[in-house]
C-alpha cells in the first residue's frame, strides 16, 4: 500500500480549519498520543489494541471535564 502525505488544508473541512484549539489541548493530546504509541507492541492481541485506544480517547477527549 502506497501512502500519500496530503496537508491539512486539503484534508479537514474549511469550518474545522477555522476552530482554534487550546495550547493545553494539544500539549494533553501529544501526551497521550505518546504515550499510546510506546504502548504499541506486536506480540500483543487485537483485543489489548482497542483497550489502549479506548483508554487513549477516554483520557484525550472525554476525561474528567
Amino acid at each position: 500500500m502506497l501512502l500519500y502525505p496530503i496537508q491539512p488544508k486539503d484534508a479537514l473541512n474549511q469550518a474545522y480549519r477555522k476552530v482554534k484549539p487550546f495550547r493545553n489541548d494539544v500539549d494533553a493530546f501529544r501526551q497521550n498520543l505518546l504515550y499510546l504509541i510506546s504502548q504499541v507492541d506486536d506480540a500483543k492481541d487485537e483485543e489489548n489494541h482497542k483497550t489502549e485506544m479506548r483508554d487513549f480517547l477516554k483520557k484525550t477527549y472525554f476525561g474528567e471535564d
